[in-house]
């Protein structure tokens, strides 16, 4: 007792000596919690879908993509808005409502989406960032298609009568719901596009909600695609 005693004292007298100790066992903490956070949490095979869930030509082998899908203003990708279009043309064909004909097109488009009204020979343009992507700016951009498509139409010749030589004749529609953020581009082209199949898009809540929008596309998108999934399986076992 009396050596840890006397020990103790040095130490005090030599308060140097105790603040090295002490480093050293602060640097060998250091050093041991750096070792702990080197280790892999979780392995990336842990995000694999396997197999791979299909949505018509669409492959979805990750679960950082539903991820994505579900998770408000984060930009979507190429994929998601094709994957999204695919759902929406199918609910189309089921639902039986063949008063409007649909199509996709380069996601290009970004942040705005157009309705091209043929018998009126015009092409309605949605911009859902107006106060970001001032109208004159998208009217620029909008110009080169109103000269392409009517040549674009002559040359396929999927049209019944005589396509005019005129370019199409456009505007920039009001009063649409606006996204608060630079993330919810694909989910506004969307649902633009659903409410103007319907016919609806004057109906189209405002505010719009994006959160819930977003949860309830990629729980109906997961649904179908569990489905089709389940399906494929199932032949292929046949």
């Amino acid at each position: 007792m009396s050596k840890l005693l006397s020990h103790e004292n040095e130490l005090l007298d030599r308060p140097h000596v105790f603040s090295l100790r002490l480093l050293r066992v602060s640097t060998r903490s250091q050093i041991v919690l750096r070792k702990l956070n080197r280790v892999k949490k979780f392995c990336k095979d842990d995000l694999l879908i396997v197999p791979a869930m299909e949505l018509g030509p669409i492959s979805i082998d990750s679960k950082m993509w539903w991820y994505t899908l579900k998770q408000i203003a984060t930009p979507l990708t190429d994929q998601h808005i094709d994957a999204m279009f695919y759902f929406l043309r199918m609910g189309m064909k089921l639902s039986g409502s063949n008063h409007t004909r649909s199509t996709t097109t380069e996601c290009y488009f970004d942040y705005k989406i157009r309705h091209f009204d043929i018998a009126n020979w015009h092409l309605d343009v949605y911009n859902s960032a107006y106060k970001t992507i001032r109208d004159v700016v998208v009217m620029e951009a909008i110009q080169p298609h109103l000269n392409i498509i009517p040549h674009l139409l002559r040359q396929s010749k999927v049209l019944k009568f005589e396509v005019p030589d005129s370019p199409l004749s456009s505007r920039i529609c009001k009063g649409t719901p606006q996204q608060t953020n630079g993330g919810d581009c694909g989910i506004f082209i969307v649902k633009y596009a659903e409410y103007i199949h319907e016919m609806k898009i004057s109906t189209m809540p405002n505010p719009f909600d994006t959160k819930l929008a977003r949860h309830n596309m990629a729980v109906q998108i997961y649904k179908h695609a569990i489905e089709k999934t389940d399906v494929h399986c199932s032949q292929s076992i046949r």
